[in-house]
């Protein structure tokens, strides 16, 4: 076998190259659709270009069929692996059944079976010859009947694959149009050099397809570094996004929608077939329409559907490309009509039992002072007793009704918050007098390190100083005789970070999850109703702030909720008033 030295193998072997790099970077992600398929494209991509690299660099005609034939073995292989790529690629897996698959191989199986034996019938090469060009030996060869078969399978599949990527190369996010394109220029590239000299469309005895490898690896390589190829694919998107029940649009920056899952499509019930490039005022009527110039936002919006009006949670968030420029919106819509009517319910459950067992409360309660007063000398020991009894049951009631009543309103948020900025030292010193008496009569320690140096914070008072009696309180009433309990509050740039700390036997860790949940209580029988966490948390988180718990058993509970500093600003405006 003689050998001949040719600058036009370097290209090759770079293509031979990138193509294996690829290979190994496929191989690393091989669990994601479609990695296989392209690990076996550039495996013959490679060998293809190796082969004719080969051929090339063989002077003597024996050699050169021998590589012709030893290449041919990825020629038959890359129109299959494209197909099968781009419909996996494009989610078309259906297609890509195990019949299917066998009936794939036939046509490669049998085009490689002729190129072996085409000594005895010239199906593939009819006549072969050396010709010189430049002091180099070429190769050149008429073709039978078997490889015209064989060009025009390999140029449908590749046609094939080509046009499923320009479909999704329409109608994808940018990302996937960046990855389809990508693959689209890697499989145009060598087409388009095999075309020209497959039809002698220009004078060449170079095979030009290898060479076009070197563009497609290149492209690939873009496609799997740049735009994530193998990493994000729109099968994951389908599975992720149209399996949603919120609904999905996405929207250009002309307000046209570009994209919509199957959600979304209920949802507006108008939506056809033809619904991309239509514009969102036609969808979603006035909703929409009112909200074109937004980039994010969070509302709630109402549709018909004939004569059933239906209530959806809208947020409107702004998409960015890479570059971080914007290139549209993101629409996501999810029906809260339920959970809307389920609130309403409650609601007028909530106003209907307080108002019913307000009036009755307040009647007793006005009853048994009327008793109490002008009687107080008759009554026995026994019935002095019971009174008492009856007015302190009274006024635990009314005190739980009223608490229902405040969680309903601040759920619902019609509970105003009358913010201005105040000092927290003066918050708790109005707190802690009344606490100080009930943790003495316990022969508890109450302590206090609030530092006079803290900011304002920007609270309602009215609601933080019950916050702080609920906290306290709790803390005295589950410490035990020679404890101590501690009030501490510390600042950093944005916000004050208030604890109440106590000696207790601490809260069970099956407990601790639940704790800030309506109606849970302990086992203890010092349990209150189950409301006070509850309020607590609402009115923190109403001020944009959280609270949390801390605890061990038998170790204490610490109890820590967070307030905004009032800015400049706040300042200005309470000293105005």
């Amino acid at each position: 076998m003689n050998w001949q030295y040719t600058l036009y193998v370097i290209p090759l072997l770079i293509a031979a190259a990138i193509s294996l790099s690829l290979v190994f970077l496929a191989w690393r992600r091989r669990s994601a659709p479609g990695a296989v398929p392209f690990m076996l494209l550039m495996l013959a991509v490679a060998e293809w270009t190796l082969g004719y690299a080969l051929r090339l660099s063989s002077s003597d005609l024996p050699a050169k069929i021998f590589w012709s034939q030893v290449r041919y073995v990825g020629i038959v292989t890359v129109p299959t692996t494209w197909l099968v790529l781009t419909l996996r690629y494009t989610d078309r897996e259906k297609w890509l059944t195990r019949r299917n698959l066998i009936l794939l191989t036939i046509e490669p199986l049998v085009t490689l079976l002729l190129v072996w034996t085409n000594e005895f019938h010239h199906l593939i090469w009819d006549e072969i010859r050396l010709e010189t060009v430049d002091s180099l030996q070429m190769w050149s060869a008429t073709h039978g009947v078997a490889f015209w078969i064989h060009t025009a399978y390999s140029y449908l599949f590749i046609l094939l694959g080509s046009f499923f990527l320009l479909q999704m190369l329409l109608r994808s996010p940018q990302l996937y149009r960046g990855q389809a394109a990508a693959l689209l220029v890697g499989a145009l590239a060598p087409a388009a050099g095999n075309v020209l000299v497959t039809f002698n469309l220009i004078p060449s005895l170079l095979d030009l397809t290898p060479f076009g490898f070197t563009i497609a690896g290149l492209a690939a390589a873009w496609g799997l570094f740049h735009f994530r190829l193998l990493d994000i694919v729109p099968v994951a998107r389908r599975i992720i996004v149209d399996s949603m029940s919120d609904g999905v649009i996405v929207l250009d920056l002309q307000n046209r929608i570009v994209d919509i899952n199957p959600a979304a499509r209920r949802i507006t019930s108008r939506l056809t077939s033809g619904t991309l490039g239509q514009t969102a005022a036609q969808i979603l009527i006035e909703q929409i329409e009112n909200r074109q110039d937004a980039t994010d936002s969070h509302s709630g919006i109402t549709l018909s559907e004939g004569s059933v009006r239906r209530h959806y949670d809208l947020r409107i968030s702004p998409l960015k490309n890479q570059r971080r420029q914007p290139v549209g919106r993101l629409l996501v819509l999810r029906d809260v009509t339920e959970e809307r009517l389920l609130e309403e319910m409650r609601q007028d459950l909530t106003h209907t039992m307080v108002h019913d067992l307000r009036n009755p409360l307040t009647t007793l309660s006005m009853s048994l002072g009327l008793l109490d007063v002008p009687h107080s000398n008759n009554l026995l020991p026994k019935q002095r007793a019971m009174l008492e009894i009856a007015r302190t049951t009274i006024e635990k009631m009314t005190k739980l009704v009223n608490n229902i009543l405040d969680v309903s309103r601040l759920e619902s948020g019609l509970l105003p918050l009358e913010r201005a900025p105040v000092l927290l030292d003066d918050l708790v010193d109005g707190v802690l007098p009344a606490q100080a008496i009930l943790a003495a009569q316990k022969g508890l320690r109450l302590e206090c390190d609030i530092p006079s140096t803290l900011p304002h914070v920007w609270v309602d008072a009215r609601l933080i100083d019950r916050v702080l009696e609920n906290l306290i309180g709790n803390a005295i009433k589950f410490t035990p005789a020679g404890g101590r309990v501690e009030v501490l509050a510390v600042a950093d740039s944005s916000e004050v970070s208030v604890s109440i700390s106590d000696t207790g036997p601490g809260i069970p860790p099956e407990l601790q999850s639940r704790l800030f949940q309506k109606f849970t209580t302990g086992e203890r029988e010092e349990s209150g109703s189950g409301l006070g966490l509850v309020f607590c948390k609402l009115v923190i988180e109403a001020h944009d702030g959280r609270i949390w718990v801390e605890s061990e058993p038998a170790h204490g509970a610490t109890f820590t909720f967070i307030l905004p500093i009032a800015q400049t600003g706040e300042h200005l405006a309470k000293k105005g008033e």
